[in-house]
């Protein structure tokens, strides 16, 4: 009688799984609440904004790491105070010698990063092994998150 009564639980359980008592649809009463609250507040940042913002930062980065791996720093902030200056006069000079100007700052420019061969040269072999351990990083992830979805998609074909 008792396994008589467990087989009748188990094969009602297994309907039940299979056929939901009642129907649920709350498509109606979330589209109404998407409705009432609108569109997302946005932040409107002008695009001039961030790329300014980015070039500071940059700027800022590159000093940073130039005080930090360069030890003959102080002869080059000089510089760089002088170069500010000059942007500066130049830009109040309400663009007069705009191309000439631009021109002796793109060659100081180039002579300036000139300098940083050396760095580059001596860095190059770490920066390739950073970028091939995260692309190795980023390719095991991923691999895992595929590989765990996949999974989980045969355990819910196998439980229909």
């Amino acid at each position: 009688m008792r396994r008589d009564l467990d087989q009748r639980m188990i094969a009602d359980l297994a309907r039940l799984r299979r056929e939901p008592p009642f129907s649920v649809d709350v498509t109606a009463r979330v589209a109404a609440e998407v409705r009432r609250m609108g569109p997302p507040p946005r932040v409107s940042v002008a695009s001039r904004r961030v790329a300014v913002g980015s070039a500071l930062g940059g700027l800022a980065a590159a000093i940073a790491l130039a005080a930090l791996l360069i030890p003959g720093l102080q002869g080059w902030s000089g510089e760089l105070g002088e170069l500010a200056g000059w942007a500066a006069g130049a830009l109040a000079a309400a663009l007069v010698g705009l191309p000439a100007a631009a021109a002796r700052a793109i060659a100081w420019s180039a002579g300036f990063l000139a300098s940083f061969r050396g760095l580059a040269a001596a860095l190059a072999p770490a920066v390739a092994g950073a970028l091939a351990a995260a692309l190795a990083g980023m390719v095991a992830i991923t691999a895992y998150v595929v590989g765990r979805d996949v999974r989980r998609g045969r355990r819910t074909l196998e439980a229909r």
